[in-house]
């Protein structure tokens, strides 16, 4: 990170607590395969990150790269005051963590399904999927699963997809709406 930018970050942060922090420090260690490392400001958190994302090689399927990681950070400092905001960072991070178990176990089955038996396109697929989950738990028959999560999961991924969407629209000059 730029001089620059730590300072921009410094002055965007408002005042993370340490318990939060730890908490995205241990999820992006796990996730990159990191030491873990004593967390004293979001500014460091930041620079640690994009010092060792920039020894991992880029890859066309990133699940995410240091400047959207950057950018996530950055948007929710300013709100890490905010109440209940270690409980909402703590579940948005389990849920995170749950995606990514599932995505690495499944080979991003949701996002590129292999389609031996179903033609339909992935947003399609992802929908009856959260079908599915709706059907258990309007049911009370989730099976001990948390279909909730599930749900919450499934439309993770949905919106991961329209990003794709859009993001190859717009690299094609379309706007993609």
């Amino acid at each position: 990170m730029t001089g620059t930018a730590a300072a921009e970050a410094k002055r965007s942060v408002v005042t993370g607590d340490a318990q939060t922090l730890d908490k995205v420090v241990a999820f992006f260690c796990h996730r990159f395969n990191l030491p873990p490392f004593e967390v004293k400001t979001v500014t460091d958190v930041a620079e640690r990150f994009e010092a060792e994302l920039a020894k991992i090689p880029p890859t066309d399927d990133a699940f995410i790269n240091s400047e959207q990681l950057n950018t996530a950070l950055q948007g929710i400092t300013p709100f890490l005051d905010a109440p209940a905001s270690d409980e909402i960072v703590a579940v948005c991070v389990d849920l995170a963590s749950m995606l990514l178990k599932k995505n690495k176990a499944y080979g991003n089955s949701a996002l590129e399904p292999v389609r031996i038996f179903s033609k339909a396109p992935p947003d399609e697929q992802i929908k009856v999927r959260m079908d599915d989950k709706m059907s258990r738990i309007m049911r009370g028959e989730a099976a001990g699963e948390d279909a909730f999560t599930d749900l919450v999961g499934y439309w993770v991924l949905q919106q991961v997809l329209q990003r794709r969407v859009k993001k190859a629209a717009a690299g094609n000059g379309h706007s993609g709406e």
